[in-house]
């Protein structure tokens, strides 16, 4: 149930049609993934990550935003989590995208 919050909400849905509502503005979302961005279970932090990178590809922005408040003061898990979630605009070039992910290796 953790996981589906998260999948359920995606924007960017790989099984499904997308979101328009969520692709425009993805604030409604924000308090599932903030309750979940810190689940014992991988595969729900992995979906997390997984949404928070659908959200930086249409605003990137708020994207970037989300992932530079999760940092402050994270533990190893959900670094790796804005890490993963940050990789496609890393790989990219976004440079805000590759200073946050540099930040979470810290």
């Amino acid at each position: 149930m953790r996981r589906l919050g998260s999948e359920g909400t995606k924007p960017r849905l790989p099984w499904a049609s997308h979101l328009p509502d969520f692709v425009k503005d993805p604030r409604p979302v924000r308090p599932i993934l903030a309750k979940l961005k810190d689940d014992p279970d991988l595969s729900v932090r992995r979906s997390v990550a997984n949404h928070r990178g659908d959200i930086a590809k249409d605003p990137p922005t708020l994207g970037h935003e989300l992932c530079e408040r999760w940092l402050k003061g994270a533990n190893a898990e959900r670094k790796w989590l804005v890490r993963h979630a940050l990789r496609p605009p890393a790989k990219k070039g976004v440079p805000a995208a590759q200073g946050l992910r540099q930040l979470a290796k810290a």
